[in-house]
């Protein structure tokens, strides 16, 4: 029977294994036994060792002195855990003295994360700064404090407070944003619903007041007052239509005012949108005021 039934140790291509107690534990540094060896195994079935790819059994000298060895070692100078700080911070392998706490993996990749001992988990750092504002995925030491998640969006203006991002967006910004808004609204509303209604000829028909037609009529009733040469009727498509209608100089310039007319109250809803929001107290009334009522049916 070997000698080597309780405690054993193996040492082979720069790595062993030490058991001491019935505890394992792996070895970083080749064990000082009190001979040469390349390879060593000194385990309950097999007690080698290797010298020069050579392999020969352990000799009763050498087994009593890798016993007395065994003996001498304390197993907690090699145990190795996964342990992080008191903050939270990973320390890699360390014994388990070194470590806080023992967590079962290490973070998920090499950004920074902070292991959260109610959840046990890694969290990954969303720092920020003294003033709540947003830094980003930063060490531990270089934020005030670490959020849940990043800010809702990239505008600068959110907090962290209390445990909640917070809108602080300075009124006189929101509003500048809100009649920004009011005026892309219009543009949008312009270019792809309104419609001037107007009678040609007994038959009602609908004129987009995107730019495009706003420009191709201009054109043409500019034509027509200089005295370029025009068709007088001219063919034109109404907006949706597949076949065109037959306009006269008269038609044109009523489409054209009907055109204006129609720009001209988009335009003036936007500027009643944009005083109200001017108006408004306070930037919860400037967050809830409605840019979709209020426009031309």
């Amino acid at each position: 029977m070997s000698s080597f039934q309780t405690n054993t140790v193996t040492w082979a291509n720069g790595a062993g294994f030490i058991r001491v107690g019935g505890v394992s534990a792996r070895l970083t540094t080749k064990p000082d036994v009190g001979f040469d060896f390349d390879s060593l195994y000194a385990e309950e079935t097999n007690s080698t060792k290797v010298v020069d790819g050579i392999t020969s059994q352990l000799s009763a000298g050498e087994i009593v002195s890798v016993d007395a060895w065994l003996d001498a070692q304390d197993i907690a100078d090699y145990q190795r855990v996964l342990g992080v700080d008191a903050d939270g911070l990973y320390l890699g392998e360390c014994s388990p003295a070194e470590a806080y706490h023992v967590v079962s993996s290490a973070p998920p990749n090499g950004d920074n994360w902070v292991y959260d001992f109610d959840t046990q988990a890694w969290i990954y750092i969303h720092g920020v700064d003294a003033d709540g504002a947003y830094i980003g995925n930063v060490a531990f030491a270089d934020c005030t404090e670490i959020a849940t998640t990043a800010p809702p969006s990239t505008m600068p203006y959110w907090r962290w407070r209390d445990g909640a991002w917070a809108d602080e967006t300075p009124i006189d910004v929101l509003k500048a944003q809100r009649v920004t808004e009011a005026w892309a609204q219009c543009e949008s509303l312009l270019e792809n619903v309104a419609v001037a209604t107007l009678d040609i000829g007994g038959t009602t028909y609908e004129f987009g007041v995107d730019r495009e037609t706003r420009e191709n009529i201009i054109g043409i009733n500019t034509a027509v007052a200089v005295g370029v040469p025009v068709e007088n009727p001219r063919a034109y498509f109404p907006k949706g239509a597949v076949t065109p209608i037959n306009c006269t100089h008269s038609d044109f310039a009523a489409i054209g005012g009907a055109l204006l007319a129609v720009k001209d109250a988009y335009m003036l809803a936007y500027l009643t949108h944009k005083a109200a929001i001017l108006a408004c107290a306070d930037a919860s009334s400037v967050r809830a005021y409605d840019l979709n009522a209020g426009w031309p049916a």
